[in-house]
């Protein structure tokens, strides 16, 4: 039963961990949403950002997971 509260409690702070970087992006893209030009490319540099980070996050974890 130990196991499974740990192993439990490891997923939830994964999961809200994923769910707050989601919210951050999204929280992001909304104030620099605006009329001026250059605002669409630091939505740009931000979902480029996040990409990077997702990708490299996702890497560190399958090599860590082998």
């Amino acid at each position: 039963m130990k196991e499974f509260i740990i192993e439990w409690c490891r997923i939830m702070v994964i999961g809200l961990g994923g769910l707050m970087y989601v919210v951050i992006f999204f929280l992001g893209c909304f104030l620099l949403d605006g009329d001026k030009p250059q605002n669409g490319l630091y939505i740009a540099l931000w979902v480029l950002f996040y990409g990077v980070t997702t990708v490299a996050s996702y890497v560190t974890y399958q090599k860590n997971k082998k």
